[in-house]
Order: structure tokens, then C-alpha cells, then sequence
């Protein structure tokens, strides 16, 4: 392994900066140092591909007898070690957008803000809130800098829910990126939520954002 020509740059500042956030002083180092750029390629193709999520064939499918009452909205389960199912009873639609972040409070860390970001063609958006093939996602987390975050991501379309980035105990500061990145296929609403707790283990929170398969005449 070659070694860095000078100072190493941090991989979180890697990860800023490979999401498009403008730093002169990276760029210039990478320009002269073949370790830390190989470092920047690998966060660049850490890519995870979600398989297309199928709908279950109707002799799978729950049967609701007569005097039960009928569930209105998906099952989503922000699993890991602990799985967590919530039940969502609605008497109306949802409204078609989300805000493009959402803030939690977590025990032990405090105020919790969760964001996507979205990488399509080389353009970076923090508000998107619509998937289309090929485009990479990674989740952002800011909470309070004395603190550190234990982060479990879950990617859920109301059938099949999919964990597509390892665990990961972060350093807490503004606008951290969670290690690794993924895609979404299929043509279904897809729920990503992220379970934050102050260490593994420890009593969680979760934050989810909604994002849209994007129509044709977007």
C-alpha cells in the first residue's frame, strides 16, 4: 500500500467531499497524493444495489376474515439486532411529499436530524425526495458534537425491507455521512429509515424520509 505524500485526509472529510462539498485544499492534495485519491475512488464506488422489490403472489397474501379490522397502511420494520415493526393506521392519504429531513430526539444524544442525499449524474441534492434508476443515495445524520451515534439504516417498500448499509458508530457533528452508499429499483414509494441511539444497545430513536419513483414527465 502506498503510503500519503503528506498530511492524510479524514475519511468523513472524504466522504463531504466526494457528496460535491466544495474544498480546494482536498482537491489540491489529491492531485499529488495516489493513496488519498484510491481512498476518494473507493468511497465513490461503495455502492450498494437494492434487488428489485416484488410484490407477493396472491396465495401469500393475508387473508382478512369477516370482524377483523383491516390495516390501512404498509408494515415497516426498522430492523437490525432488534427488530422494531410499526403499524400505521391512517383514515386518509398521506400527503404525496415529506419534508427532506426529519428531526428525532434520541435518549442520550439529544436533537437527531436525518437527511438523504442524492448523487444523479454527478449532481448532488440534499431536498430530493424522487428516485430514478441509477441514482446513488446516502444518508446524512447531524447531532450534537460531544456525542457519538450508533446508526442502523433499513430501506422498506411496504413488502420487502432491505438493510443495504452495515451498522456504524459515527462521531456526531453537522452533516455526517453514514459509510457506504446504495441505489433503489422498482416503482414503489420506499420508506428509508435510520435507528439512532447513543451506543449499541442502548435505547433508540427513528427517523425515516419518503422518496418517489419519479414519473416519466419529471
Amino acid at each position: 500500500m502506498t503510503a500519503c505524500t503528506g498530511q492524510p485526509v479524514s475519511w468523513p472529510r472524504l466522504e463531504r467531499f466526494a457528496l460535491g462539498a466544495p474544498d480546494p485544499e482536498i482537491a489540491s492534495h489529491l492531485a499529488a497524493c495516489p493513496a488519498c485519491a484510491r481512498c476518494l475512488d473507493h468511497i465513490r464506488d461503495d455502492v450498494a444495489t437494492l434487488p428489485p422489490l416484488v410484490a407477493p403472489a396472491a396465495a401469500d397474501r393475508p387473508v382478512h376474515r369477516p370482524g377483523r379490522r383491516r390495516w390501512l397502511a404498509p408494515v415497516f420494520a426498522a430492523a437490525a439486532a432488534l427488530a422494531v415493526v410499526i403499524v400505521v393506521v391512517r383514515s386518509r392519504p398521506a400527503p404525496p411529499d415529506e419534508p427532506a429531513r426529519a428531526a428525532i430526539g434520541v435518549k442520550g444524544l439529544g436533537d437527531v436530524t436525518l437527511e438523504l442525499v442524492r448523487e444523479r449524474a454527478g449532481a448532488i441534492r440534499f431536498d430530493a425526495q424522487r428516485y430514478a434508476p441509477g441514482d446513488r443515495w446516502k444518508v446524512v445524520v447531524s447531532c450534537p458534537p460531544s456525542a457519538s451515534a450508533w446508526i442502523e439504516v433499513s430501506v422498506a417498500d411496504g413488502v420487502t425491507t432491505d438493510h443495504p448499509l452495515p451498522p456504524a458508530q459515527l462521531p456526531c457533528g453537522n452533516r455526517v455521512v453514514v459509510p457506504g452508499a446504495f441505489t433503489i429499483t422498482g416503482a414503489r414509494r420506499n420508506r428509508v429509515c435510520a435507528r439512532i441511539a447513543a451506543a449499541r444497545g442502548a435505547e433508540p430513536g427513528t427517523a425515516c424520509l419518503t422518496v418517489d419513483p419519479e414519473s416519466p414527465q419529471e
